[in-house]
């Protein structure tokens, strides 16, 4: 029976085979496959998809650091990249001719709208690095599908590494763009807590922020001034500023689209940082 059928179907494609409508219908079909092939890294069959081609990009970047020990320990902060991919060209450019450079941190906002192309795009602009990244989330990035995207590229939005003596405490404060819940704070209390490392702070959103201000101020400010990280960082404002906030030393970097960005050297408990305009 299978036999027969085969013959059959094969009988019918060789008959009409020949026909000019065939022919014009089978070089149709043939065109349009190779344009959608062609084209696969364009075409997206919804902006709220989820499936990103790569997964737990953080603790898979957070493993290939650089942990040998020097005297200094360099790294760069960059934030607020959104779609400016030209500028974020540029900016993975210069890092990559600068061999001091261990690894670089994103303050978070690398999408505009937290759509699954915009996250495809940032890591393919990304792999292009000659070093490794850490990302923290931003409150662009939370919007869309945003918040299950990073999820499932980056991982966990609360988050530590090491690298020597130095331990990085990235943290999710996001609070309009997450339904105005509150921050884990008692989960940031805790890794405060650690004494036996030099702790650097990351988050996107400054505490004095209107994102924070006279709801989860107090329980930010509270817990820096218990415990205070020898630097923090964050993004959000686009300009660029250092200061001091209830004796925790903090620097903001300024947005890619303003072509800078934040070298950090650290040497013992001292954080030498330098901004870079390129």
């Amino acid at each position: 029976m299978v036999k027969l059928v085969s013959k059959n179907i094969f009988s019918f494609i060789f008959v009409h085979c020949n026909t000019s409508s065939f022919r014009r219908n089978l070089r149709r079909g043939i065109l349009i496959t190779l344009l959608f092939s062609a084209c696969s890294d364009v075409v997206e069959y919804s902006p709220f998809d989820t499936l990103v081609s790569a997964h737990n990009l953080n603790q898979k970047n957070i493993s290939k650091i650089d942990t040998s020990c020097v005297d200094t320990l360099t790294f760069a902060f960059i934030s607020d990249s959104h779609i400016f991919y030209d500028q974020l060209r540029d900016a993975i450019n210069n890092v990559n001719a600068d061999t001091t450079i261990r690894f670089v941190i994103v303050g978070g906002d690398f999408t505009s709208l937290g759509l699954m192309q915009e996250y495809e795009w940032f890591y393919s602009m990304m792999k292009k690095l000659s070093v490794p990244y850490v990302v923290a989330i931003g409150n662009h990035d939370y919007l869309s599908n945003g918040r299950r995207l990073y999820g499932k590229m980056f991982g966990e939005s609360n988050f530590c590494f090491y690298v020597g003596h130095y331990r990085w405490v990235v943290f999710d404060d996001i609070v309009w763009e997450n339904d105005n819940r509150a921050p884990n704070f008692i989960w940031l209390r805790e890794q405060l807590l650690d004494s036996c490392h030099f702790t650097l702070l990351v988050a996107h959103i400054p505490p004095w922020s209107d994102q924070l201000d006279h709801t989860f101020q107090p329980d930010f400010q509270k817990i820096l001034s218990n415990n205070p990280p020898m630097l923090a960082l964050f993004g959000h404002t686009h300009v660029y500023e250092v200061g001091n906030y209830v004796g925790v030393p903090y620097a903001i970097a300024g947005t890619i689209e303003d072509r800078t960005y934040l070298k950090i050297s650290l040497i013992g408990k001292k954080a030498i940082i330098k901004k870079i305009d390129y």
